[in-house]
Parts: structure tokens; C-alpha cells; sequence
């Protein structure tokens, strides 16, 4: 038996890739189509490298951002002083 760590597969079907990074099959038709996910071609096949999509998941931008706080003195925004006005 064979105590090693199970190797990861340094190539992905699209099946995979979606498992892997959590995203449906058509965002990363998509991203793949915009350039911003390279694939490759094996015979009909499409394959993404492990370390493609991995850096592809590090450059998404982030899901917030903080919002930018105000400094001493600063006025507020019109919105927030409509909003507190009522």
C-alpha cells in the first residue's frame, strides 16, 4: 500500500476545473473566451492547467470592498445626510 499523497492532476477537463474552482461550466467558457483563463487543446479535448486556474482564481477581484472612511472635519456624503435628515 501506498502511503503517499494522492498527486493532483496538473491538467483539468472544464468538468473538473468547475468542481475544483466552484464556478458553473459557462463562467469559465467565458473567462476562457475574454483571454483571462488560457486553455488547451488535446486532440477534441479541452484541458486548463491546475496553476492556469489557480491564478486565474487570484486575480478575480475581490467580492467588497472597504468603504472609504471620512476624516475628522470631513462632510458627509449627500446621501447619508439626506438619509439621517428624515
Amino acid at each position: 500500500m501506498d502511503d503517499s499523497p494522492q498527486q493532483q492532476p496538473l491538467a483539468l477537463s472544464i468538468r473538473e476545473a468547475c468542481a475544483a474552482a466552484n464556478v458553473g461550466r459557462t463562467y469559465l467558457y467565458r473567462a476562457m473566451q475574454a483571454g483571462e483563463l488560457p486553455a488547451k487543446k488535446c486532440g477534441r479535448h479541452v484541458r486548463i492547467l491546475r496553476a492556469d486556474l489557480e491564478q486565474w482564481l487570484r486575480d478575480l477581484p475581490p467580492a467588497f470592498r472597504p468603504k472609504p472612511r471620512l476624516a475628522a472635519g470631513d462632510r458627509k456624503p449627500d446621501w447619508l445626510a439626506r438619509q439621517q435628515a428624515t
